[in-house]
């Protein structure tokens, strides 16, 4: 007879497993993920050499363009600081 308590054997019998099996599932899942955020990580860091190589003319015409008022500003703070 004992249907019952057949029942919660294996919910125990089951419980056991899935502590045992847990453990390694997560490894195999985190380290699945961890090489898929990598190899994304990668992917990413390209696009943004890419980037910054694109943007580096633009960025060295900017800076040349306002190196004058860079100057202008060093040399007012001077002379507000030295009260000249």
């Amino acid at each position: 007879m004992g249907g019952k308590s057949d029942k919660i054997e294996t919910v125990y019998l089951l419980a056991d497993y899935m502590e045992e099996v847990r453990p390694v599932y997560g490894k195999r899942v985190i380290k699945q993920h961890v090489t898929k955020l990598q190899g994304q990580s990668s992917i990413i860091r390209e696009a943004m050499i890419q980037g910054y190589l694109e943007m580096s003319h633009i960025n060295l015409s900017i800076c040349s363009e306002c190196l004058h008022a860079e100057y202008e500003a060093h040399d007012t703070t001077e002379r507000l600081v030295s009260g000249g």
